[in-house]
């Protein structure tokens, strides 16, 4: 079984292209991680400064693994840095019904 993580992240206005172009360049190193299923990246319609992350990973701990990998990396202190908020991180798992 899997699980989805919901990483939603409001970013400042000025640092949209960034943003963008540094998360660009990490998708290859996410997406190959070991327990990563599959990821893609949103941006609201409506409000471009908005970005949801949709992840699919074996477990919880496999995407807690990646955390802890991108945080000692520095990757997570250079994306607050763009953000208005800190990102909400949010954990389902589908039910079979």
């Amino acid at each position: 079984m899997s699980e989805t993580v919901l990483l939603r992240a409001k970013v400042e206005k000025s640092k949209i292209d960034r943003f963008i172009c540094f998360i660009a360049e990490l998708l290859s190193e996410t997406r190959g991680f070991i327990g990563c299923i599959n990821i893609d990246i949103y941006q609201n319609c409506r409000n471009p400064e908005e970005f949801t992350f949709y992840e699919n990973w074996e477990s919880i701990e496999h995407y807690e693994c990646y955390l802890a990998m991108r945080s000692e990396q520095g990757v997570m202190d250079t994306m607050a840095s763009m953000l208005q908020t800190p990102p909400d991180i949010q954990y389902f798992t589908r039910l079979n019904i």
